[in-house]
């Protein structure tokens, strides 16, 4: 049975298990490490004198020289997080209408705007413009490793647009919801991507090295990295309030760190307080702000628009800022309480997964601790939130006879049972093992887009027009999912491969137009790491290269993406759960 992995060296290594994975390591690609306190190369004791970041970055012929000598206590690939914007919109006629939204006009912020609060930008820099003059406070640059506080300018310009809707306070009308706010600018980048040990170097130095409260990440990363995991924890620690984005891609994909507990996630909605359909929906978003359109700083001194998760974020941070500045001992857990309690309900009654607990409302975040009276109730339980399957009696896979609901693809197929994108064959077996045939994957992904009609003569003379497979593929033909071997030949009794199904995903993206443009890809890593990529068909190299991306296409555990490999019933169920 092929065991599926979401990365290569993704996860939790303990010495003795890194010989099965040795010989994948790339000597060129660079790994994160963090070594045993009783190694002979404990340089986590010799780096806390000057700096408390508990990890180093190696290239992978260091990293096998310190398998070999047992020196590790886990190491995985250092990744790639995204800034979390979104193409710009045309500009909007009433350029503070977010402010009025989120209820931080002047009126409603009272005496409390940020003063006294440091919020630390993890971003590209912030370009030094007239309205953030009397916010800008030193930071530091750490895309070289060791940081350079002479220089964080901007040179890509989500940084400074992040800022300015947190704290830029001149100009005619002022743009943000803490202008008091100070900035500290922890740059990271000088494009799209952010190599994760980057990331965590700027966690770890913004709260010892610059004492920041607040930490604004307009970023994420699809993946749960141990470095990351601990750089938040470390900041959970320090009682440092961490605001994130919860991602673009309008699904309901986890982003990373805004999926941890003790962060606080952020999904953007329009000027009508209308979901953003790009924002994603899932148990990460806590709370909502504008997203959509919003007017900031320039990098270049004057204002430009901004649209996506990435700029909803900086105005809950601005939130926290103001909430500190009333009282510096709120913890993150009573901040994250007020947030929950003041935000102006939207969507279903009480927290959902699209709006979270409602849209940001600092005005009331203000009354609710200046105003007087006791402290906020502790919020509700969402009363939506899943319950995760135990694998108990209830499980849907317990109506199987041969489903293992302890197995790897117990979450996948609880998914497409629970949502009937796949069902058993009608005498208490699945067959999990059984090769998926074309015409069964037409119908699945037309039960995912809830099985819409369509009015269109099948080019194909080898399908019956009267099969339980032709009103799906009515429609998937409709809409060029698929294309057949030929004009007129589609084979719907062919076991589909991988990279069929994976170029079947791909244009269901096009159509559902939140696929990503292949020169926009983070990092050609993932897919250059895969030994026979050259085997993928030059038909299917877009579809392949973005379904690894997406993490919806994954490699064995030799790394092997076996393109042309029938794809069995268990596998399509995970690929299509990551696809959602």
């Amino acid at each position: 049975m092929m065991v599926m992995v979401l990365l290569p060296l993704q996860g939790y290594y303990h010495a003795p298990a890194a010989g099965a994975a040795e010989s994948a390591i790339v000597s060129d690609a660079d790994y994160i490490v963090c070594y045993r306190e009783d190694s002979v190369h404990d340089r986590n004791a010799e780096r806390t004198e000057d700096s408390s970041v508990p990890f180093d970055v190696v290239d992978g012929r260091e990293l096998r020289h310190l398998l070999q000598e047992d020196s590790l206590e886990w190491f995985e690939e250092d990744g790639e997080a995204v800034l979390l914007e979104d193409s710009d919109d045309p500009p909007a006629e009433d350029i503070s209408w977010n402010l009025a939204m989120i209820c931080a006009d002047d009126a409603s912020l009272g005496s409390y705007r940020g003063q006294g609060v440091r919020v630390g930008v993890i971003d590209s820099g912030v370009r030094s413009h007239p309205d953030l003059a009397a916010n800008l406070l030193p930071g530091c640059n750490y895309i070289t490793g060791t940081g350079d506080p002479e220089n964080t300018t901007d040179n890509y310009g989500h940084g400074t647009k992040v800022a300015g809707l947190l704290a830029a306070s001149g100009g005619d009308s002022r743009i943000g919801a803490a202008p008091e706010a100070s900035i500290v600018p922890l740059k990271c980048t000088d494009g799209k991507s952010v190599k994760i040990s980057t990331i965590c170097r700027a966690i770890y130095g913004g709260i010892d090295d610059f004492g920041c409260e607040v930490l604004n990440l307009s970023l994420g990363v699809k993946t749960d990295y141990q470095s990351l995991r601990e750089a938040i924890a470390y900041a959970a620690e320090k009682d440092v309030v961490v605001v994130s984005a919860v991602g673009n891609g309008g699904t309901r994909t986890e982003y990373y760190p805004a999926a941890y507990k003790t962060v606080i996630g952020v999904g953007s909605v329009d000027r009508t307080e209308s979901w953003y359909d790009r924002s994603n929906y899932n148990n990460s978003v806590f709370v909502m702000a504008p997203g959509v359109d919003v007017l900031s700083t320039s990098r270049f001194g004057g204002y430009e628009e901004g649209t996506g998760c990435s700029f909803a974020v900086p105005q809950v941070s601005a939130a926290a800022a103001v909430m500190r500045s009333i009282d510096p001992s709120l913890s993150v857990e009573k901040v994250m309480q007020i947030l929950s309690e003041t935000a102006r309900d939207k969507g279903s009654a009480g927290y959902d997964q699209y709006y979270g607990y409602g849209i940001l409302n600092i005005g009331a975040c203000v009354e609710a601790l200046a105003g007087g009276g006791d402290d906020p109730p502790d919020p509700p339980v969402p009363p939506d939130l899943p319950v995760p399957c135990d694998g108990g009696p209830d499980c849907p896979l317990r109506t199987f006879a041969d489903l293992d609901s302890g197995a790897w693809y117990h979450d996948s197929l609880h998914f497409v049972l629970e949502n009937n994108i796949m069902n058993g064959y009608g005498n208490g077996l699945f067959g999990p093992q059984d090769h998926l045939n074309r015409a069964m994957m037409v119908v699945m992904l037309w039960r995912m887009d809830g099985m819409p009609e369509a009015e269109y003569a099948i080019p194909f003379t080898d399908t019956d027009p009267d099969s339980w497979y032709t009103e799906a593929l009515r429609w998937a033909a409709a809409e060029k999912l698929v294309t057949g071997y030929r004009d007129t030949q589609f084979g719907p009794s062919d076991a589909i491969t991988r990279e069929q199904l994976a170029a079947m995903l791909y244009r269901y993206a096009i159509y559902q137009e939140k696929e990503a443009s292949i020169s926009e890809l983070l990092t050609p890593a993932p897919w250059d790491s895969f030994i026979e990529v050259q085997d993928v068909s030059g038909w299917a190299q877009d579809a392949v290269r973005w379904c690894v991306q997406e993490e919806v296409l994954c490699g064995d555990d030799m790394q092997m993406l076996r393109p042309a490999a029938p794809v069995t019933r268990t596998e399509a169920a995970a690929m299509l759960s990551r696809y959602e």
